[in-house]
């Protein structure tokens, strides 16, 4: 509800108009919206978490062959005769 005095010729309010808005329809309609809001956040999330696993596992093959060519190498310097 809006009100606004009315003052056609004087300092002295001699009405005042109301303006009223029904907004039902209007907070009705905006309820699915929130909806797509949580949807778009799970989205948002998942996408992160799927983001998350691609770079881990990017980075975990490099590392886990430096792991095996080094364990490679320590069982080839432990033996009598290192092969060349």
């Amino acid at each position: 509800m809006t009100h606004s005095p009315l003052r056609p010729d004087s300092e002295r309010v001699e009405a005042a108009l109301l303006i009223i808005r029904d907004l039902s329809e209007h907070v009705l309609a905006r309820k699915p919206a929130r909806g797509g809001g949580e949807l778009a956040h799970v989205t948002r999330v998942t996408t992160l978490a799927n983001l998350t696993a691609s770079i881990a596992h990017e980075v975990n093959q490099p590392l886990a062959t430096v792991v095996t060519f080094g364990d490679a190498c320590l069982r080839w310097l432990d033996r009598e005769v290192p092969r060349i």
